[in-house]
């Protein structure tokens, strides 16, 4: 038998799917539509740290994932995922301020959900 150590867990492991995400929203595009995220403001004032945000949407279609950040007078990309498929990842180290999480339709439509960790 060998005498190896066992492993300690991550003591804050990050999300790695949308399904683990500390906050989940669903919602439904059409081809060339766009929606904003969290919640009904849309947007959200947080310290700095890292933002984690993920989508899953349908294999059909093309869906792309954008961070947006307030810079005093309009909204500006700060990170952005925008593979051939609907299934986007960002990881994205801010500073403090507003910032917004922008799902767009390239092509196809179709339900999709949108996983969000805040720092």
């Amino acid at each position: 038998m060998g005498t190896g150590t066992t492993p300690t867990p991550d003591p804050d492991p990050q999300p790695t799917t949308c399904s683990t995400m500390p906050e989940k929203e669903t919602g439904s595009l059409t081809s060339g539509g766009v929606a904003y995220h969290p919640g009904t403001s849309d947007y959200y004032y947080s310290a700095a740290g890292t933002h984690v945000g993920c989508l899953s949407g349908p294999a059909t279609a093309d869906f792309d994932l954008y961070l947006e950040r307030w810079n005093g007078s309009s909204w500006v990309t700060v990170a952005q995922s925008i593979s051939s498929t609907s299934e986007e990842k960002i990881t994205y180290n801010g500073t403090a301020g507003y910032y917004s999480w922008r799902v767009e339709s390239y092509s196809g439509s179709g339900s999709y959900t949108f996983g969000l960790d805040r720092p």
